[in-house]
């Protein structure tokens, strides 16, 4: 991978797996058809010990096939997106994720995955034993992706840079 050319304003891995782990939705890329890139929105878990990216969907589609074609995959979570119009400027801070894809086909990983997944959304609504039941109903036409994760940079803002070393914007 290329190192980032605005060096100054990568975060560190601690910051980008914490943004990973705290997130909700991030947006994968994909190669497609002659080339041009495909990317899909989706909601997601992150298992920060396993570097692993969960989501699930329908078990066919064009994401997948472009998975099968090329696993190779990026994935993008905003973090913070701000407009500072006085400065022309806008505060972000973000994530990438590098990594291949594949279909969860290990019957006690799909579970885990699916359960830390639901348990991620709907916790506050639905029992474990609910959750578990849910995943029961939907799994022969839900699949489970995981990206596992080999590269991760993150950047922020240069006024955020600025800001925690207790200097003014410019």
């Amino acid at each position: 991978m290329r190192q980032m050319r605005r060096f100054k304003q990568i975060l560190s891995e601690d910051i980008c797996l914490e943004i990973l782990e705290k997130g909700t939705h991030g947006v994968m890329a994909i190669v497609a058809d002659d080339d041009y890139p495909y990317a899909v929105p989706i909601n997601y878990y992150f298992d920060p010990e396993l570097k692993k990216i969960y989501f699930h969907g329908a078990n066919k589609g064009m994401r997948w096939d472009y998975m099968k074609e090329q696993p190779k995959v990026s994935f993008c979570v905003v973090d913070m997106d701000v407009n500072d119009p006085e400065h022309y400027s806008t505060d972000f801070r973000s994530v990438i994720c590098f990594g291949t894809a594949r279909v969860v086909e290990d019957e006690a990983e799909y579970y885990k995955a699916l359960a830390d997944l639901a348990t991620k959304f709907t916790s506050e609504v639905h029992t474990n034993e609910e959750i578990v039941h849910q995943i029961d109903i939907e799994r022969a036409q839900c699949g489970m992706t995981a990206i596992d994760v080999e590269f991760i940079t993150g950047k922020e803002a240069i006024e955020l840079v600025r800001e925690r070393r207790g200097e003014p914007r410019r």
